[in-house]
């Protein structure tokens, strides 16, 4: 079974937490973006994960399509008058 499958079925179950990292603390999109695994960027992304510094991480390993997802991404959620990026929350 691929791997997007699982990750679609555990989030419906709502028994996945899409944000863990593991002990380097790597987050799966990190992880999805250093495997230049597009599909698993955009279904992390859907299901609500946190994006952090993955645009950064994007841009660092020269992954053209991850930056573009987050940078849409990042469009989706920007509210007039706010920063558009989230590394000035506490």
């Amino acid at each position: 079974m691929p791997l997007c499958t699982i990750l679609q079925r555990a989030a419906e179950t709502e028994s996945l937490n899409t944000n863990c990292v593991d002990p380097l603390g790597r987050s799966a999109l990190l992880m999805a973006i250093d495997n230049e695994n597009l599909e698993m960027v955009e279904l992390l992304i859907e299901h609500k994960v946190d994006t952090k510094d993955a645009l950064l991480h994007a841009i660092s390993e020269e992954f053209v399509e991850a930056v573009e997802v987050l940078l849409d991404h990042e469009e989706t959620l920007h509210k007039p008058g706010e920063p558009h990026v989230s590394v000035f929350k506490n």
